[in-house]
């Protein structure tokens, strides 16, 4: 583990998540840049978030469904990604709309923003927030997980992302 990373072990309301977690820079010290997203960049996020409860129904059976939409986002993307049904949703389909989802879920509750973020390793949607200096990439960590195959990670996104922002608010 890099020396500027910690492991960071929280009790939520889902259970015990660890994350490893990077010092906060100041604001000054983000080498990227922030730019607001296009209206029409803003109506193709909220038309993938408004696709998530079609995933969910592909995939969970309504019984076993909780009406938590992170929980069964975590369901229907379990049972997509060990399903041999990949081809109604790509796994493009399923980045843009379960990334779009979580992001909506986050704005909502959280106090972020969707906007473009530019480094040296190019330029992506993501999730920020200027108090406390925030950057969240949903769609990167859903590809990651899909390449390794690994399930279970979405409330634990969302809770980390959650600590994040209270904690640092303190």
């Amino acid at each position: 583990m890099a020396e500027d990373m910690k492991r960071v072990t929280i009790q939520t309301p889902s259970g015990e998540i660890t994350f490893k977690e990077k010092t906060i820079p100041k604001k000054q010290e983000f080498k990227d840049t922030v730019a607001e997203l296009t209206p029409d960049e803003q109506t193709a996020l909220k038309g993938d978030s408004e696709r998530a409860s079609a995933f969910v129904a592909a995939f969970v059976a309504s019984q076993e469904r909780t009406g938590d939409i992170l929980e069964d986002l975590d369901s229907a993307f379990t049972a997509w990604l060990t399903s041999g049904k990949r081809d109604t949703y790509t796994d493009k389909d399923v980045i843009r709309i379960v990334g779009a989802a979580l992001g909506s879920h986050a704005v909502k509750n959280l106090g972020v923003r969707w906007a473009r973020v530019t480094d040296e390793h190019g330029s992506v949607i993501a999730l920020v927030a200027d108090a406390p200096p925030t950057r969240s990439f949903p769609f990167t960590s859903i590809q990651y997980r899909i390449e390794d195959k690994k399930t279970d990670f979405i409330v634990a996104l969302y809770r980390t992302l959650e600590h994040s922002m209270k904690d640092a608010s303190k």
